[in-house]
This record gives structure tokens, C-alpha cells and sequence, in this order.
């Protein structure tokens, strides 16, 4: 021993194995020092954390799957919410373009009221006015009363917006007879059926 410990080699102790492989230690260390090398140590607490090992390695991959697998379903859940939410939203620009399209057609088809009584007016000079003014399938009936109901076809024939205008019925004398009442119906230029 002091010719080992000499040339630096230090020895604590000494195992000798038995017929059973249950070896026997000498020490020549305090004990303290040996408490990993005791024979007699349970190896049910080693096989224990070592089992515990194996299943943490086994299911560590699980683990991590399901946790992926639970962060995409929540990714999915949240696109699923916003491409709901944008469905709806081109569901409702389709449903109101469609109404402005159906609106655009009709406007093209019938004319436009609002911009047919505008040109109406303009045409008609200041001492006349409407008392009716009716416009269905791009086709203009008006009456009212004006001083010379005759030179008022002539106006509406040249102002380009209507076509063949013609009186109704009979240019009848009010009964100050100075207005004359007039129905004259007209074709708007603009219309699909024109």
C-alpha cells in the first residue's frame, strides 16, 4: 500500500468477489466515502428511476406531439373564426353588388326617374308646369297645363333625351281658357326598349 501510495496511485479499498457475485468490499477509507459501492444498497430504488427514465424517453415525443397538436388546432380554430368572419363579409358585398347590378339594370331598362323629371323640367318653359308624371319600361306619360300646349312636342322632339312624342288625348282649354291641359307621351332615348 505505501509502495502504491509512493508512486501515486491511491487505493481506498478493495472488492473480492464470492462464488455468489455478491463481493465483498475492504476498506481502507472512511465509510462515507463508500456508500455508492456497498453491496448490500437496494438496486429497487436504481431500477426505479431508471424505469422512470425509459418511460419520460418513450413518451417525451408523444408529449411533444400532442402539445404541437394542440397549438395548430388553436392556430386552426382562430383562421377558422377570421375566414367565417370573411365569408360573411363577400356574402354581403356579393348580395349588394347584385342589388346595385338588378338596380342598374332596371335603371337601363325603365330609365332614370330622378334625371328623366330633371330634363322634363328643363324642357318645359316657365309658364307651364306637370300635374302628372308617370315613367314605366323607359316610357314617359306626363299632363299638366301650359299657354301653348302644341309647341311643346316640338321641344320635346328636338331636346335628343326624348323620342316620338305625341299627345295622349285631345289639347282641352282650361276654363280660364288661358291654359291649355295636355297629356303627351314620349319614348326616353336612353332606354333598352328605345
Amino acid at each position: 500500500m505505501d509502495n502504491l501510495r509512493a508512486a501515486g496511485i491511491a487505493i481506498d479499498g478493495v472488492e473480492i468477489g464470492g462464488e455468489s457475485n455478491a463481493g465483498s468490499i475492504i476498506r481502507f477509507a472512511p465509510a462515507r466515502r463508500w456508500q455508492w459501492l456497498t453491496g448490500d444498497r437496494p438496486l429497487l430504488a436504481l431500477t426505479a428511476g431508471a424505469a422512470v427514465l425509459f418511460v419520460l424517453a418513450v413518451l417525451m415525443p408523444f408529449i411533444r406531439q400532442e402539445l404541437a397538436l394542440s397549438s395548430a388546432n388553436s392556430a386552426i380554430e382562430a383562421l377558422s373564426t377570421q375566414a367565417e368572419a370573411a365569408g360573411s363579409l363577400r356574402q354581403s358585398i356579393d348580395q349588394s353588388s347584385g342589388a346595385a347590378g338588378v338596380i342598374g339594370r332596371e335603371r337601363v331598362h325603365t330609365g332614370n326617374l330622378l334625371g328623366t323629371l330633371a330634363a322634363v323640367t328643363k324642357l318645359l318653359p316657365d309658364d307651364s308646369h306637370l300635374t302628372a308624371l308617370t315613367l314605366r319600361e323607359g316610357h314617359l306619360t306626363i299632363t299638366g297645363v301650359s299657354p301653348s300646349a302644341a309647341h311643346l312636342i316640338d321641344v320635346f322632339a328636338k331636346s335628343g333625351t326624348f323620342r316620338d312624342p305625341t299627345f295622349e288625348s285631345p289639347v282641352t282649354q282650361s276654363d280660364k281658357g288661358r291654359l291649355e291641359t295636355f297629356t303627351i307621351s314620349a319614348t326616353l332615348a336612353g332606354t333598352a326598349g328605345s
